[in-house]
């Protein structure tokens, strides 16, 4: 594909030739990076056309200062968890450092971390982790000559990416910290990372490693970060060639109402995976003072930090480590900051009077500052369902008196109904990126039921004369008892009445009552059109079972409810007398389930007989016999044939004829195989697949081989 396309002479490596256009030797170990570069470039085109149409609605929450101060008293309270696990105390103090707090056990852990690195036994992970621990508490000695051995050996001679990454950055962290002094380059490292990069922008563990993971990446994003003042120009210029390569790496996440990364054949987890990436990413624009708007647009940053701050109850030192560290990483300059913008209330009270009444927008950061010059717009508010007009509109919102983060606006001043309304809003401000998030509002309160009519009728759909209808205004009852013989129908309706408008609720219910207290529910459904009538339509004759033919006396009940009614409403509305018809006799023949009411009327069930269906006749094994050699006849027959003519095959192995006479009959034993599967198990579809896959190959290899028997008799 490559090379129809001309992509050859595209530089996918700084060092040498691609290795999927190099020719014989290389192709057999070029062909997975073929098929994930054109799979990936083909995906990343339509990626971007939907990232790019996406609105940037911006984090449903942040980062606020009571959920920090949450995952500093969690960390703080499990401190035995991790206080003697390097990577989850580095992680720990770090992030309870970072949120402002202070680590409860700062001596034992800085103990901790200081004969990690006198023992001379550490590993280079473990290195990195205690030199950070130190970093963050300020506390340390010189670091043995073991350690330093250690980290020099890694640097000389490592070909582990990430060894190698932890390395340069344990040396950079204690020569900051003047625990020890390196006479070694350690910029040579960015070379040895750069080499380990593949077409796809993700970077293998080793040369030895099959693939790239995209954690990797992450983690030689941050080196390149740390390191960009000291590199060479040449290896600058070998990591601006990654660009457009993340563009289309960052492309790829897993996008939903999310977004993230993770890498399959890779034990980290998805939340660790994007968090490296991203203060990868960061580290590096940072570095080189360019922007990220390129490689990840505000819509997907708005989704990245959905992703973190989904994960904000973190109660281990990893999971918020991760968490803080991808939510910092955003709040960079080279990152189009996105702005948090929520409801204070998402329930409103209709008889509420003055500010609490209104509407409150918070509008922060990802960690719950003040956006200072914010200003938020309310573009439509209108019930939810389609096309719901909308009660405010193109509203600017007004600050809040001694708060710069919340605004406010007069929602009840535009007398809604009760409901479910979506609140679209736009906020801008500078710095930061502009968004257009919808939130859900409920404004809660008392509905009245009216229009109550009950009428009795001879058919379900039967006109009602306006003579015929019982009336009654809440909470007053129909003054006389209706009355309803076998086959009529009790026809009910009602509305159910808003401020400015009838209402539909989740439920609504006619409930009727006998004197004994046995209740019998039946649901009103609401008839199409504005006025949103609820009506039932019920026939004696076909609900009389449900009554067990009692006939008498009953009371009629209206009852709704819904979650923005602030309780059930029911109205006693009228008595209605039933008369049924006769319940029919019991056939007590009849089996019943066990355990039923008639089950236990009638006592013993009746005795079950069944008779199993005999087996179909199979033929005889003459018949079968007879069948099996019809069958093989034909076969037996061809091989007579050959041996009659004095077929020969020899021919076809000798040497001018060996190649294309072996594929010749490896394609017809083939064909012939295929044949017997398609006996044992396959239909008839993948059959004649399979036979036009093979077609091609026994005529090709056919026609030359007769073709080559053909010439040598000539």
């Amino acid at each position: 594909v490559f090379r129809i396309f001309g992509l050859c002479s595209l530089p996918y490596h700084h060092r040498s030739t691609p290795t999927h256009c190099k020719e014989d030797t290389g192709r057999r170990q070029s062909d997975s990076i073929i098929h994930k570069m054109f799979l990936r470039h083909l995906l990343v085109l339509l990626l971007a056309c939907t990232v790019f149409a996406a609105k940037n609605t911006g984090p449903s929450t942040a980062l606020y200062k009571e959920d920090q101060d949450n995952i500093v008293s969690r960390l703080n309270n499990r401190a035995k968890e991790w206080s003697s696990d390097l990577e989850a105390a580095h992680h720990a103090v770090w992030t309870i450092q970072n949120l402002g707090g202070k680590v409860n056990n700062k001596d034992d852990v800085c103990n901790f971390a200081k004969r990690e690195l006198s023992s001379g036994k550490s590993s280079v992970e473990d290195i990195y982790h205690a030199s950070r621990i130190l970093g963050e508490l300020k506390c340390g000695d010189k670091v043995s000559s073991a350690v330093v051995d250690t980290l020099k050996k890694a640097i000389k001679d490592g070909e582990d990416l990430q060894d190698l990454v932890y390395a340069a950055l344990a040396v950079e962290e204690l020569v900051s910290l003047n625990l020890a002094t390196f006479s070694e380059d350690i910029t040579k490292v960015v070379d040895r990372v750069a080499d380990l990069a593949e077409p796809d922008a993700s970077f293998k563990r080793t040369p030895k490693s099959s693939d790239g993971s995209v954690h990797n990446t992450g983690l030689a994003l941050q080196l390149f970060g740390k390191l960009w003042s000291k590199v060479s120009t040449s290896d600058k210029k070998t990591v601006e060639e990654l660009k457009d390569k993340l563009e289309d790496l960052t492309s790829l996440g897993d996008e939903d109402t999310t977004l993230d990364w993770a890498d399959a054949d890779d034990q980290a987890s998805r939340l660790e995976t994007t968090s490296t990436l991203v203060k990868g990413l960061v580290a590096l624009a940072e570095a080189r003072g360019k922007s990220l708007a390129d490689t990840l647009t505000p819509a997907q940053v708005s989704l990245v930090a959905e992703f973190f701050l989904r994960r904000k109850q973190a109660s281990d030192a990893n999971t918020a480590f991760y968490v803080v560290q991808g939510l910092r990483a955003l709040q960079s300059k080279q990152v189009s900051q996105p702005i948090v913008a929520v409801l204070d209330r998402t329930a409103i009270q209709s008889s509420a009077k003055g500010d609490d009444g209104n509407v409150v927008v918070r509008v922060t950061d990802l960690f719950g500052g003040n956006v200072s010059g914010a200003k938020v717009t309310l573009v439509k508010a209108a019930p939810t369902g389609a096309n719901a007009a909308a009660v405010l509109s193109n509203v600017d919102g007004a600050a809040v008196s001694g708060d710069n983060s919340r605004f406010k606006f007069d929602f009840l001043g535009a007398k809604p109904d009760l409901g479910f309304y979506n609140a679209a809003l736009k906020v801008v401000a500078s710095g930061y990126s502009t968004i257009e998030a919808t939130r859900s509002l409920k404004l809660l309160g008392k509905a009245s039921l009216t229009d109550l009519e009950i009428a009795v009728t001879d058919s379900k759909d039967a006109k009602i004369p306006e003579a015929s209808k019982h009336k009654a205004v809440y909470p007053a009852r129909v003054r006389d008892v209706i009355t309803l013989e076998k086959k009529q129908y009790l026809r009910v309706s009602f509305r159910i009445k808003g401020a400015t408008r009838s209402l539909l609720v989740d439920q609504a219910f006619v409930r009727i009552v006998s004197k004994s207290g046995a209740e019998h529910l039946f649901a009103a459904v609401p008839q199409a059109g504005e006025d949103r009538v609820y009506s039932l339509s019920l026939g004696l004759e076909d609900n009389a079972p449900q009554f067990n033919y009692q006939s008498g006396e009953y009371n009629v009940e209206i009852v709704i409810g819904d979650a923005f009614l602030d309780t059930t409403a029911s109205w006693d509305a009228a008595t209605v007398k039933f008369t049924f018809k006769a319940a029919p006799k019991t056939d007590t023949t009849k089996a019943v389930a066990p355990g039923s009411s008639a089950s236990r009327r009638t006592g013993a069930l009746p005795e079950i007989e069944h008779i199993f269906r005999k087996p179909d006749p199979r033929p005889s094994k003459v018949v079968s016999s007879a069948f099996t050699l019809a069958v093989l006849a034909p076969f037996v027959i061809l091989l007579i044939g050959f041996l009659a003519v004095g077929a020969n095959i020899n021919r076809l192995f000798s040497t001018s004829h060996f190649f294309y006479g072996t594929g010749f009959l490896v394609c017809i034993g083939a064909n012939a195989a295929l044949i017997v599967i398609y006996w044992l198990r396959l239909n008839m579809v993948t059959t004649l697949g399979y036979l036009a896959i093979l077609a091609l190959p026994t005529m090709f290899f056919g026609q030359k081989a007769l073709s080559s028997l053909a010439l040598s008799r000539s």
